[in-house]
């Protein structure tokens, strides 16, 4: 760690000493003797940092060194900002080249000689050496020089996967059978399991394969998992839960307003909960949580992970489970498969040190994974028994601590970069969720890369970041939908350890506010209880050495003048703060790299000399929504690598103008453009250039566009991007032409996900067909759009579905990737075709399809029963002129039929033989008012769930349902069926629907039954047939009432769920429990 940060202080002087030519003789001298002393010292870091686990002197020895070195990385650090400042203020009239800024260190050679600042860093510098010769003589400690052991990068290793265990097979069987077996309620309404095991023997990562459990989570209607952690925070807890369970995130924080919400998150729900990591016991808290969680449907469970076998008992655990240590042989294979499983050469001989290695860890699972992690790095059977024969396994076996000697060995492996980055993680709470960009921007923040800016800083924090995870440093990883690690935990017992490391740098890194007490802070974070800015103000006075300042989620309405004195702050968050504006002083903030103010969204404006900030890399603006501009000087900040938006401004006025965005060409991820209406030669903006761009968005105003077309079409002609781009976004253009890139498969070769939206003056859409990557396409409100031709598909503007020309064409695919298609408020669309002809395939992978209001389109291509991969259709013809909507649709699975006021009397005929949907399983059929006879052809044989709504002619002529189906729900008024389902059990055939004898079909996968927003004041006729339900759920049915003796032929029933019925709350409150309710004959009870 000392080595790091001697080797950025390193880096400072030798760039002073080759390109700061005006350094008066003394500071110059002073400068080489400070870079000859660290120099020497860090030859046998290496070796001191081996020796300080069992040496005190040797460990006061490198914390003395340590906090000189930041002295020094200080000192340098005002030197630089120095000449920054300078530099600055002399380029207010001009833009300095683009070559000077992108390399910041040369800004030495640019300084005017100054002997007053000379002398002050000569000074300093003296101090500094004076200093370093009080450090005791290293021959005195008996250090040697060792060369360096750092191993080269790994790039193929892969991350080890949490979820593979070893071992532990037996575990899983009898923790799975507890979940499952209902015996094992006994008298607890949800019943509590405790897995119980000292730390590193895998608690966390057993329960995670057992909510992958096929059985487990086919059981449970809801998987929530909190970890815990100390101390045991209900609220925290409770808003956790809520959350999972409900999707919202609650703002209350008053117990008694999240005891109500939490127990109808989980009223009548079969949920099964992890409390993960629980460290301690409160008798109160606990009876808190158990009573909000105990309306959950019969069957819920709750699962605790914990140490600590008391805390187990305490909580009057229906069954503890204890984890015991891995058998050597168990050991053995684990380490086996994350060591040598890429291994080739020497793998006997390996094989005889790897198993005495495993064994070693004496069983514990962490312990393995860790030192297996390691040795997979290491080359040669010599590495390997160095490991094995390390005396630390002996000294960590004493050691107070506890440490386990494998964590310790893998650090001690470490590159003195990546110690540093290991031992800072801990700013992040124990078990706290680490984002993985932001982890590297903190990394950067405090200079754990370089001070040089020109640097692609994050690419270098990514290959750290990967570092430490194929050490297995990192844990629990997540990712994003294309695979790729974007978060990950650190175990409890690795953060310990990065914790003690820590120590020695406590007043360098704090995260909290609750006592500053050194001057030398680097890192700050501020607790949710700072509300002034005068306190705040305090606080900046005190810190001159910060280089993160995270204020993010207080009180604070109002950032002082003063934070300009934070020279040397690379890191500044605000988000989700209420400030309205921000001080132009935080200009003057130099060095700043990144300025987070995510959801801030009372902020109005920016700082109008944002353009002074040269080093900003990461502006984040996500959910800012109250900006009326972006201030001129963007074209300044082109270190940029994150901008979230940009809002130009009117043509000679405050904001920004399209032009700024030329020297951008490091910005990656997602940019949005708005106010484009206001552009002038967006060609300057050169997109095209813009190579690590995914995702663009650009947006017009609608009602700020003039008439003249052709400036409007220009500009978006001028916006193309670079081929790079896999996302683009388009609002309020109101061109009548779309420009030819868009269409271009040469342009847009690696597009996946296309959407128009309020693109009103456009007659024709592009030819999207021939972009060969597409695969997601959203059409919204094209207002002037007609027709959907052969344009659309890239086949020219041919009317109609051929040409007279067919056997010419050549063979193509057109859409060969497109999975999804919306097609929404098109209101003048009167036609869509489908060209289907010789040597053409037309969408071969599109599985969902949406129209919705396309008013004045009579009818849907009828080929779209040809496309063999169509799984999932939804129709809302709201207003339209809707003519039978059904095609055939030889794979459909899914079919959501909305708003089809017109649909009746035409489908009432008799239908030919078979299905033409054979594979539809899902149907849903709402808001259709003139229909009376559900059509024949819908009931497919494959049906599963059936949900009919708003349907009020319906009569009592019903086909009859599907044998299979499993589910049934009647939503609002369905007509005769409100009263009665007997014509859908009966069937059409039936000669009387009232004779209810002999009825041998009871439909017996008919599972589900559901009733909502009905005015019906009892069941309907018939529901005493069904008797194979299992889950009943009636949800705002005003006036319905039964009662318990309603439901006794239901023996398999298991779930039962009233939501917002008065009278049967009032009445019956026992009838939402199922034993109370006279219930007890249900086997499953």
């Amino acid at each position: 760690m000392t080595a790091a940060v001697i080797s950025v202080v390193l880096e400072q002087l030798r760039w002073i000493l080759q390109t700061e030519v005006n350094l008066l003789a003394g500071v110059r001298k002073e400068s080489e003797k400070l870079a000859d002393t660290f120099t020497l010292i860090r030859g046998v870091l290496e070796d001191a940092e081996e020796k300080e686990v069992k040496n005190a002197a040797v460990k006061a020895w490198l914390e003395q060194l340590t906090r000189i070195s930041y002295d020094a990385d200080d000192v340098l650090d005002d030197w630089k900002t120095e000449i920054l400042s300078s530099l600055i203020h002399d380029d207010d009239d001009g833009l300095v080249s683009e070559k000077v800024w992108s390399c910041l260190f040369s800004l030495f050679s640019c300084l005017k000689s100054d002997n007053n600042v000379h002398n002050d860093f000569g000074s300093k510098m003296i101090d500094i050496n004076e200093r370093l010769g009080t450090v005791k003589d290293i021959a005195l400690l008996n250090l040697t020089e060792r060369q360096s052991r750092e191993e080269p990068r790994p790039v193929t290793s892969s991350f080890v996967d949490d979820s593979e265990i070893y071992g532990r097979v037996d575990d899983v069987y009898s923790i799975v059978s507890m979940l499952l077996n209902e015996t094992s309620h006994h008298d607890s309404h949800v019943p509590l399991i405790s897995i119980v095991g000292t730390a590193g023997f895998g608690k966390t990562t057993l329960v995670q394969v057992i909510l992958k459990d096929r059985q487990v989570t086919n059981n449970f209607e809801k998987l929530m998992w909190v970890c815990v952690s100390k101390p045991f925070d209900l609220e925290r807890v409770a808003k956790s839960i809520i959350q999972q369970a409900t999707g919202d995130v609650p703002s209350t924080v008053a117990w008694q307003d999240l005891h109500e919400r939490l127990s109808e998150s989980v009223q009548r729900k079969k949920f099964l909960l992890v409390l993960d990591d629980v460290w301690t016991y409160d008798p109160e808290i606990w009876r808190k949580l158990k009573v909000s969680l105990k309306g959950g449907a019969y069957g819920s469970r709750i699962i605790i992970t914990t140490r600590d076998e008391n805390i187990a008992r305490r909580m009057t655990s229906t069954y503890i489970h204890r984890l015991g240590q891995l058998s050597d042989e168990e050991c053995w294979s684990f380490f086996k498969h994350i060591a040598l499983r890429e291994r080739q050469d020497n793998h006997k001989k390996l094989e005889e040190i790897g198993k005495k290695i495993a064994w070693k860890c004496k069983g514990v699972p962490l312990a393995v994974k860790i030192i297996a992690s390691l040795m997979s790095l290491k080359e040669s059977v010599l590495e390997w028994e160095d490991v094995h024969t390390s005396d630390i396994w002996d000294v960590m076996s004493e050691d107070e601590h506890g440490f386990l000697p494998s964590i310790l060995l893998s650090y001690y492996a470490l590159p003195s970069h990546l110690k540093r980055c290991f031992s800072y993680c801990v700013v992040f709470r124990q078990d706290a969720e680490i984002d993985k960009d932001e982890l590297i921007k903190l990394w950067m923040a405090q200079g754990f890369f370089s001070y040089d800016n020109s640097k692609d800083l994050e690419k270098i924090g990514t290959w750290y970041f990967n570092d430490l995870a194929m050490r297995s440093l990192f844990q629990e990883f997540k990712k994003d939908s294309e695979g790729n690690v974007i978060g990950c935990k650190m175990h409890d017992l690795v953060h310990d350890f990065a914790r003690h490391l820590a120590k020695s740098e406590s007043s360098i890194f704090m995260n909290n506010d609750r006592e500053v007490g050194s001057i030398k802070l680097r890192h700050f974070g501020a607790t949710k209880g700072l509300d002034t800015s005068a306190r705040l103000k305090s606080f900046i006075y005190q810190l001159k050495c910060l280089r993160v300042l995270n204020l993010s989620e207080t009180s604070l309405e109002e950032l002082p003048d003063e934070v300009d004195r934070l020279l040397h702050l690379r890191l500044l968050d605000l988000s989700n703060t209420k400030m309205n504006k921000l001080p132009e002083t935080i200009c003057n903030l130099f060095n700043l790299q990144t300025l987070k103010l995510v959801w801030c969204s009372s902020l109005r404006k920016l700082p109008e000399g944002i353009g002074k900030l040269r080093n900003l890399r990461h502006l984040e603006l996500a959910g800012v929504f109250n900006l009326s501009y972006f201030p001129q000087g963007l074209e300044r900040l082109n270190c940029l690598r994150t901008l979230s938006k940009v809002i130009l401004g009117s043509s000679g006025g405050k904001g920004c103008q399209i032009g700024e965005l030329k020297l951008l060409n490091h910005i990656q991820g997602a940019l949005r453009i708005e106010g484009l209406e206001q552009a002038a030669d967006s060609k300057r903006a050169e997109l095209k250039n813009k190579e690590k761009l995914r995702s663009l968005a650009l947006l017009f105003s609608e009602e700020r566009q003039d008439e003249n077309r052709k400036r409007i079409e220009s500009v978006l002609d001028g916006l193309q991007p670079h081929t790079n781009l896999a996302k683009l976004f388009i609002e309020g253009y109101e061109g009548n032409n779309f420009p030819s890139w868009l269409s271009s498969n040469t342009a847009l070769p690696n597009l996946v996900n296309l959407e128009l939206s309020c693109c009103n003056q456009c007659f024709e859409l592009p030819g999207f067909g021939r972009l060969q990557n597409l695969q997601c396409l959203y059409l919204w409100k094209l207002g002037s759009v007609k027709r959907i031709g052969c344009e659309f598909y890239g086949l020219g503007s041919t009317v109609g579905t051929s040409t007279g020309d067919e056997d010419s064409v050549q063979s193509v695919v057109l859409f060969p990737k497109l999975h999804t298609l919306e097609i929404l408020h098109m209101e003048e669309c009167e036609e869509w075709h489908l060209p289907f002809r010789r040597g053409v395939e037309i969408f071969p992978k599109l599985r969902t399809l949406t129209v919705d209001n396309l008013m004045k389109l009579k009818m849907l291509p009828p080929g779209l029963g040809k496309l063999k991969t169509l799984e999932e259709v939804s129709l809302d013809r709201e207003g339209g002129e809707s003519t039978t909507p059904v095609a055939v649709f030889s794979v459909l699975k899914k079919l959501t039929l909305y708003n089809m006021p017109e649909w009746g009397d035409e489908i009432q005929r008799d239908e030919e033989e078979g299905f033409v949907m054979p594979c539809l399983r899902e149907l849903e059929i709402s808001r259709c008012p003139k229909v009376k006879v559900l059509p024949h052809y819908l009931f497919s044989p494959a049906l599963r769930s059936l949900l009919i709504r708003n349907c009020p002619q319906l009569t009592g002529r019903q086909p009859c349902l599907p044998p299979l189906l499993e589910e049934l729900e009647l939503g609002q008024d369905t007509g005769i069926l409100s009263n009665t389902i007997l014509p859908l059990i009966s069937g059409i055939s039936s000669p009387d629907h009232n004779d209810t004898t002999n009825n041998e079909n009871d439909y017996p996968n008919l599972h589900s039954f559901s009733i909502s927003d009905s005015r019906q004041s009892s069941l309907p006729q018939g529901f005493n047939q069904l008797t194979a339900i299992q889950k009943l759920d009636f949800r705002f049915c005003e006036f319905l009432d039964f009662t318990p003796e309603d439901l006794k032929h239901l023996p398999m029933l298991q779930e039962l769920k009233i939501f917002q019925c008065p009278i049967l709350e009032r009445h019956h409150p026992q009838i939402t429990d199922l034993k109370s309710a006279g219930l007890e004959e249900c086997p499953i009870l």
